[in-house]
């Protein structure tokens, strides 16, 4: 389902790739509507994930100041993410959760 497009004038939205199809549009701008959309799913999960790991950096967290370094890295991983995925959407993954239980040194 693509939320909208705008192709020619016209402004198609909730539609299935199928009626877009029918309707005519080419394929190229098809793909191009299934990528932004992926990439705008894709941005609000690590904007999610992102804003999980604000209390880690607080001057009060409990973690360690080498938890804390892990939490930056991956927190540097995350903001990647959009251009890692686009340069490589078949080979895209993930980046890996740090452990961040406060008695883990």
């Amino acid at each position: 389902m693509i939320e909208q497009l705008t192709y020619n004038g016209r402004i198609y939205q909730n539609c299935s790739i199928s009626y877009l199809k029918e309707c005519g549009l080419p394929d190229t701008v098809i793909q191009q509507a299934i990528q932004a959309k992926q990439l705008r799913e894709i941005r609000a999960k690590r904007d999610q994930l992102i804003a999980m790991t604000d209390w880690q950096l607080l001057p009060d967290s409990p973690l360690s100041e080498a938890q804390k370094s892990q939490v930056i890295t991956y927190r540097q991983q995350l903001r990647q993410v959009p251009q890692c995925y686009q340069e490589d959407p078949e080979g895209f993954a993930w980046p890996t959760r740090v452990d961040t239980d406060p008695s883990y040194q």
